[in-house]
């Protein structure tokens, strides 16, 4: 299952929710003032026990400086502005997925 989480939408932390699910994260302004960190999607994506997580350019942001480190969890990064943009009706149909399982799903 793939979850999209926005921020400060708590059900994105709540474990039983999104156990074995997907997070896609952009890049946003913690990244740019040290508040966020990959280390920090890292960490949660195992602490919440997620397959995995996608972590997209904003282009708010402009392109970011992908972080050479091993990851505790399967990841995406797509680091550049362009190739969010060429990618983003993939992005749209994985939401799509995400809404049909979220309402068809027994949890």
């Amino acid at each position: 299952m793939l979850s999209l989480c926005i921020h400060n939408f708590h059900v994105c932390l709540d474990p039983n929710i999104v156990l074995g699910s997907i997070i896609i994260c952009t890049f946003s302004a913690g990244f740019n003032n040290g508040t966020s960190t990959l280390h920090a999607i890292i960490g949660t994506s195992k602490a919440l026990g997620l397959e995995g997580f996608i972590l997209v350019a904003n282009p708010n942001y402009g392109d970011y400086i992908a972080e050479p480190i091993p990851f505790a969890v399967s990841g995406i990064m797509i680091p550049r502005v362009d190739d969010d943009k060429v990618q983003t009706k993939d992005l749209v149909l994985l939401l799509i997925i995400y809404l049909i399982e979220t309402f068809l799903s027994d949890k």
